[in-house]
């Protein structure tokens, strides 16, 4: 499992893992289960899971997010199929072995947003960014949550671009 906070790279680290996973495994299925509410993402996990291929890798991103009888369908056919089975989650679960727990600090938000800059423009805006009100406040605001903090910069910029 890869476990960590809303909005620190678990979703993407996954995304980033796919391809080539899927050279080395070419039954791998990736099933993008990020909203509790949506009904349709626990039916196709539901559906989907009889067309899983003995011995596959399954990925489920957001897996805390399936209703406890679908995790537990899901859990039952993995076993039966002796598929692997690789979840995102917020937190760790009994039962399923950590390979990696993402975080958010100073040096990722760095990272980030240089590369989201223009290579001129890296040094002088990360710095102002970083020690700017609006950043600590958000950071504040967001806790761990980088994702929220990237889009509260996007309304910044967009409203400086907006005046000039």
């Amino acid at each position: 499992m890869i476990v960590g906070p809303h909005g620190s790279g678990k979703s993407t680290l996954v995304q980033s893992l796919f391809e080539p996973i899927s050279l080395l495994a070419p039954a791998v299925r990736l099933h993008p289960l990020r909203f509790s509410s949506d009904k349709v993402t626990n039916q196709l996990a539901l559906r989907e899971r009889k067309g899983w291929a003995n011995g596959s890798i399954v990925i489920l991103d957001g897996y805390e997010q399936l209703p406890f009888w679908t995790r537990m369908l899901v859990e039952w056919t993995v076993r039966r199929k002796a598929a692997t089975l690789l979840v995102t989650m917020h937190k760790p679960r009994l039962g399923f072995e950590l390979l990696w727990q993402t975080t958010t600090d100073n040096k990722t938000a760095e990272w980030v947003i240089g590369q989201l800059l223009p290579e001129n423009e890296r040094e002088e805006t990360i710095v102002r960014l970083l020690r700017s009100p609006d950043w600590t406040a958000s950071r504040m605001r967001n806790a761990e949550n980088l994702r929220e903090s990237l889009f509260d910069m996007y309304d910044w910029w967009q409203k400086d671009s907006n005046r000039t």
